[in-house]
């Protein structure tokens, strides 16, 4: 079973927690996982060194945009400028783009300019708001099964000792980036009315939202 762990990492003004990241990679490295990080653009400028380590680490980068601003208040060319604005920080740092992959904020996706896949996700433990890493674990174990997306942050307390109990507790998962999860030509992304079992990736013409 393959399932993609997704982290966002956001908010450089409110609490950062940012040697939780180096614990997170730490963990990751331990247990063979592969993950993705979504960047936001002002976190990233904010904590080059620690974007720096993600990438060095061999996880994909993807795009959490540059402000965290809700893409529906954006006009077109708004969010054209905030997808660039985040991909050239991340550029800079790394060396490396984070095109095709965006993670909306909030989970509300808009069309997108043309290249870019909005990431969703079916499995999420509300880490932001749930400090009980047992019940955190109780929410993530059940629900997972082959192509699952798990969304995670970077800056609560909670994460990294519930990352800890799930990759002991699923040894023989196989933790990979969203570029190495099951079908992705196909139903994971969806530019057409097709039916989707896993509607986890979407064109930026793809109105659909992820569960929350």
């Amino acid at each position: 079973m393959r399932v993609g762990l997704t982290f966002d990492c956001e908010h450089p003004d409110g609490t950062p927690n940012v040697l939780g990241v180096h614990s997170i990679l730490h963990r990751l490295h331990d247990a063979g996982a592969r993950a993705t990080f979504f960047i936001q653009g002002r976190w990233g400028r904010a904590y080059p060194d620690e974007v720096r380590a993600i990438s060095e680490g061999g996880h994909l980068l993807g795009n959490h945009s540059f402000y965290h601003t809700p893409l529906p208040m954006l006009t077109s060319r708004g969010r054209v400028l905030d997808l660039q604005h985040a991909d050239g920080t991340v550029l800079a740092i790394t060396g490396k783009r984070t095109r095709p992959w965006f993670r909306p904020p909030f989970g509300k996706t808009v069309p997108l300019p043309e290249g870019w896949k909005n990431v969703l996700w079916d499995v999420s433990y509300d880490d932001w708001k749930q400090p009980d890493r047992a019940k955190v674990v109780d929410n993530v174990v059940p629900n997972l099964r082959d192509g699952s997306i798990v969304l995670f942050h970077n800056w609560p307390a909670v994460t990294e000792p519930a990352l800890d109990i799930i990759l002991e507790r699923l040894p023989d998962v196989s933790w990979v980036g969203i570029d190495h999860l099951p079908c992705p030509g196909n139903c994971y992304i969806c530019g057409e009315d097709i039916p989707c079992a896993l509607p986890r990736f979407h064109d930026g013409d793809c109105t659909a939202v992820a569960d929350e």
